[in-house]
């Protein structure tokens, strides 16, 4: 199909980061009163079905001009602030003419590594960091980062002008496009990869890879898609994060335990008392943390953004993650259990041993007396 093609549209990066266990949007929206704070909920008529308690806030941060491989394009960079502590930006790079469909993969192919873009990356995530530093609560920039591209394109059409369908994309046109080598992949492969492929119309078109997604939009103004897409690369973030942050915390207890059974009254010195305490707050705080970020974004129904938005949870294994950070919680709070039950135990035993050496020296005492 896309012999003598043209598309029309940008190309999106996604680069995220957890900053830390919250973000104030409000003293945020005062910090970046020059970046013209906005929020903004999911447009379509179907997105009432979308429950997002708190709307992120998100920046626009400038632009500027360059040429990425063959293509002279404007990069605006903008900034998704949500409330679970992650920062998104996004660089939304515009190509300065339509192209034919061989140049938008070359265009893609040439984003990854590039090095312009990188330095754009980095400057802009250290502004942010920098200018934040007053709305983030327990402000530490996580070791792991989320990113993703998606090409989104509000037209295709051939050289008479007529309109193509993108629904006649085949696998290996989409392969080429968001595959790291997708045009030399065996079909099967190809296929299983880009296996979440969505359409509303005769005019749109979602396709997810695992690092890139294909948005065929006929309106400009329409960003639900990149929007839920947003969400879902926050969301898989933080439980990267929390994932991480539980086997951190799994390691170092068990280094606390063994050295507090090593001393002779560990129990009762504060050893035992002060890893019980520990134990609660990182069991609360990280539920706490966990259960923000899943609420952040919910489908209430089976509509089309919903959809996308479920596809795109699977296709990044969310549940897997899910489970790693619910099996680690659990852990930590058997831990907690054996570690209360064991101090009760013991003082339970000291207490009978106290009781019977009370009974010893009053037989001793009565028989002195004699």
């Amino acid at each position: 199909m896309t012999d003598g093609v043209l598309a029309s549209g940008s190309a999106i990066l996604y680069r995220l980061w957890d900053l830390g266990d919250e973000i104030d949007l409000p003293a945020a929206d005062r910090l970046f009163a020059d970046a013209a704070p906005s929020r903004r909920r999911p447009g379509r008529f179907e997105a009432r079905a979308l429950s997002i308690p708190t709307l992120p806030l998100v920046l626009s941060l400038g632009g500027r001009r360059l040429t990425i491989g063959r293509e002279e394009c404007e990069v605006e960079s903008r900034a998704t602030l949500f409330d679970f502590g992650v920062v998104s930006l996004r660089l939304h790079i515009t190509p300065s003419a339509e192209l034919p469909w061989s140049r938008l993969v070359g265009l893609v192919a040439s984003l990854q590594g590039q090095a312009e873009l990188e330095a754009v990356v980095a400057e802009q995530r250290d502004r942010l960091l920098d200018r934040l530093r007053p709305a983030v609560r327990a402000l530490q920039l996580a070791d792991v980062a989320e990113d993703y591209t998606v090409v989104r394109l509000h037209r295709l059409h051939d050289a008479t002008g007529a309109p193509c369908d993108p629904r006649a994309l085949d696998e290996r046109e989409l392969g080429e496009l968001l595959l790291p080598g997708g045009a030399a992949l065996d079909p099967r492969t190809r296929a299983s990869l880009l296996a979440h492929r969505s359409s509303y119309t005769t005019q749109d078109l979602t396709v997810l890879g695992w690092d890139a997604g294909l948005v065929v939009e006929p309106d400009p103004a329409d960003t639900d898609v990149e929007q839920l897409l947003e969400f879902a690369n926050a969301q898989l973030l933080e439980l990267r994060v929390y994932d991480i942050r539980l086997g951190r915390e799994l390691r170092e207890m068990g280094t606390r335990i063994t050295a507090a059974r090593r001393a002779a009254v560990g129990a009762f010195t504060g050893s035992y008392r002060t890893l019980l305490i520990d134990l609660l707050t990182v069991v609360a705080e990280v539920s706490e943390l966990v259960e923000r970020a899943e609420n952040a974004f919910k489908v209430t129904d089976d509509v089309y953004l919903g959809r996308v938005y479920t596809d795109a949870m699977r296709l990044f294994r969310a549940d897997v993650w899910r489970a790693d950070v619910a099996r680690k919680l659990d852990t930590l709070r058997g831990t907690y259990t054996m570690l209360h039950d064991e101090t009760q135990t013991t003082r339970a035993h000291l207490l009978e041993m106290a009781i019977i050496l009370l009974f010893v020296v009053d037989i001793v005492l009565a028989l002195l007396r004699r």
